[in-house]
């Protein structure tokens, strides 16, 4: 315990080599590999470093808990009881190594805000946008879907109004930029004051997820939406519908949607997300999202604890190459 008081909390660092090892690793990385019969699998391929430009992912507060894993680290006696919580979920293992106490933190708060899996990033980009194309983010967050996309020749314009997520962003495009197959902006605005000043159909792909509302508070900024508006309701007609509604103007014809959403506790996020969308473009399919498990849940038939869906929607208009939709049926089984 004196150790880790003394070093302080393990923040994931990486140098320059590993930075540009992993980024190759998910260079390689088959896109058909992650897809199996509509189901994106999990592989944290990239993660690591997506995550190593956000510090500040460990001091959000999930839900309705009022304090972050740095919060809880802070903590003396929540200190000492995390660390021998670590032996028990990695027996055998070198149990209070700088990952291991990051996951046992991680649990103890009952969660750590998440990042978007690159290697899902790279899946959807490679399926849903040709190449050399443009590919929309509205809410960049923590740069899954910027290292995804980047990783093909592909265009990437994020938008994220909070700055310690576009410091992250742009740092993490500053160190690949001469190693990485595509290009990316990144804009530190707000989705709802950007997007009405770019071109109509002068995009194609969206690919993003929405923050959920008030379930992950980024900070207490007014540009970030959860602040911006006061209830869900104005939250859903204010932020989201105008977003989705722009997404759906610069799509270019037969340009595809895709996003990931979940229901809360609180509120259809999902449901809502989906129905919207579904009366402004055509409705193409959804795939469900793995998701990661707990230490001690890793034993039980499959490394996830549940899913989330991910919706896609098609601009009507100019159809698909045929061979393009055929390659997309047999990866996908979504047929266009």
């Amino acid at each position: 315990m004196k150790y880790w008081r003394e070093k302080g909390f393990p923040l994931p660092t990486l140098t320059q080599a590993e930075i540009f090892h992993e980024y190759h690793r998910l260079e390689k990385l088959d896109p058909q590999a992650i897809l199996r019969k509509g189901t994106l699998t999990f592989s944290s391929v990239g993660l690591r470093l997506a995550n190593s430009f956000h510090p500040q992912m460990w001091s959000v507060r999930l839900h309705d808990h009022a304090k972050s894993p740095l919060d809880h680290f802070a903590d003396d006696i929540v200190l000492r009881k995390t660390l021998a919580r670590a032996m028990r979920f990695w027996p055998g293992r070198r149990c209070w190594n700088a990952q291991c106490v990051r996951s046992a933190f991680r649990v103890y708060s009952a969660g750590r805000v998440a990042n978007f899996r690159p290697s899902v990033a790279r899946t959807l980009v490679s399926l849903f946008s040709p190449r050399d194309g443009t590919v929309l983010d509205f809410s960049a967050g923590f740069g899954g879907r910027l290292l995804g996309t980047i990783s093909l020749p592909r265009y990437y314009i994020g938008i994220d109004p909070a700055l310690d997520q576009y410091r992250g962003l742009c740092a993490l495009w500053s160190a690949l930029r001469e190693r990485a197959a595509g290009k990316a902006r990144i804009y530190r605005q707000r989705a709802e004051s950007l997007l009405p000043k770019l071109s109509d159909s002068s995009v194609d792909m969206v690919l993003s997820s929405p923050p959920y509302f008030g379930q992950e508070r980024y900070g207490t900024s007014p540009t970030q939406s959860a602040v911006r508006y006061r209830s869900y309701s104005d939250w859903k007609s204010g932020f989201l519908y105008e977003v989705l509604t722009e997404c759906a103007r610069v799509l270019k014809p037969g340009g595809h949607l895709v996003i990931n959403v979940k229901d809360t506790r609180q509120h259809e996020i999902a449901s809502d997300t989906s129905a919207f969308l579904g009366s402004i473009l055509e409705r193409v399919g959804v795939f469900q999202l793995a998701m990661a498990a707990r230490p001690k849940q890793r034993a039980a038939l499959a490394q996830m604890s549940g899913y989330e869906p991910v919706f896609i929607f098609r601009k009507k208009g100019i159809q698909p190459k045929r061979a393009y939709a055929r390659a997309l049926t047999k990866s996908s089984g979504i047929s266009l």
